[in-house]
């Protein structure tokens, strides 16, 4: 497939690349997908996450969340799912 220098993003694919991690794995398929180089899938991450190592459990999500929101994009539940805890403090009783 012939790869195009300077293409724009389409739409969704922005979408796409964040919602999955940054592994070399992904990477690798989303080049593959969308028809772009690696090194510009990893430049999406890059300015979406900041540059440096990734930060692991609850300081991960946080970092991709805090990205996503900078850049307007939406995922998943509107709200969080409420625990056990929340769920049983709403009931009236």
């Amino acid at each position: 497939m012939a790869r195009s220098i300077s293409r724009e993003y389409r739409e969704g694919e922005l979408e796409l690349i964040l919602s999955l991690a940054p592994t070399a794995e992904n990477i690798q398929r989303l080049s593959k997908v969308l028809g772009r180089s690696e090194s510009a899938v990893q430049l999406v991450y890059r300015c979406a996450f900041g540059y440096g190592a990734f930060p692991e459990g609850k300081a991960f999500n946080r970092k991709v969340l805090a990205a996503k929101q900078s850049l307007g994009i939406e995922l998943g539940r509107k709200s969080p799912r409420k625990t056990p805890t929340e769920k049983e403090n709403a009931k009236p009783h």
